[in-house]
């Protein structure tokens, strides 16, 4: 199998932007019609389990999209802000008909926007498939902790380090190294349609970067989860699956 994926030596938050700018409108399409049985069917769930029976008051969405989770997220909270650097996603977002009243987006990096917050501390901040797009680790987990607050609660979902490389078959390429930090230029594709959006960079980081990053920034995981899905759910997929794709994380912000 040929692998359509290769490293790329850097790749800043705006050249992410750019990159998510131009499969806005798809991504947005794959969505909102269901198409993405993972986005349904793994990775929301988690999200909405590991968040269950916690304070809501005020939700913070990092890398919100089109902002279609934060739709879902605005029934369970007093207000919902959502932040992300492509502005084409936030434009879709504030567009979108089902938009509940309690949100609002905000077209920034999650950098730039906890450098000039001064409003009231988050309850909850989560960030669904975001982190391994992070040009920067550490700067987005510290930019989260400084607008949440004490004992706040920070939820995310991911590609599983140790899977996600076998799943798209670069963990054979020579240039791949398990334990280094690698910044990957890859097609965006998901299970349901073969035709790829376009292309966007997502960073390979072994799991004990992420762990060293979240204890860095003082979050203390109390929840980790492999989420994978029933029988009948592989049955919508293509083929099924051997090994777990993502993983959820959940953390507490411990006192600085």
């Amino acid at each position: 199998m040929k692998v359509d994926a290769k490293p790329v030596k850097q790749c800043t938050t705006k050249q992410i932007a750019w990159q998510w700018d131009m499969v806005a409108k798809s991504r947005d399409d794959q969505l909102r019609s269901g198409l993405d049985v993972s986005y349904d069917q793994v990775l929301s769930p988690a999200i909405l389990q590991l968040i269950q029976a916690k304070s809501s008051h005020r939700v913070l969405d990092v890398g919100c999209g089109s902002g279609v989770l934060a739709e879902r997220i605005a029934y369970l909270a007093q207000s919902v802000v959502g932040v992300d650097p492509s502005q084409k996603s936030i434009a879709l977002a504030r567009a979108s008909t089902l938009r509940p009243a309690n949100t609002e987006y905000i077209s920034e990096s999650i950098e730039a926007y906890s450098d000039n917050y001064q409003g009231e501390f988050f309850d909850i901040a989560i960030a669904n498939m975001v982190l391994q797009d992070a040009a920067d680790l550490t700067a987005v987990l510290d930019s989260v902790a400084r607008v949440l607050r004490c004992d706040g609660t920070f939820v995310c979902t991911i590609t599983h380090p140790c899977f996600w490389p076998a799943y798209w078959g670069y963990d054979r390429c020579e240039w791949f190294d398990y334990g280094k930090e690698i910044a990957i230029d890859a097609p965006f594709r998901i299970s349901s349609v073969e035709e790829p959006v376009g292309r966007t960079t997502h960073f390979h980081r072994p799991l004990g970067q992420y762990v060293t990053a979240f204890h860095d920034t003082n979050f203390q995981v109390d929840s980790l989860v492999e989420p994978f899905p029933s029988r009948a759910i592989q049955r919508l997929y293509p083929q099924p699956w051997s090994f777990p794709r993502f993983m959820a994380v959940r953390a507490c912000r411990r006192q600085r």
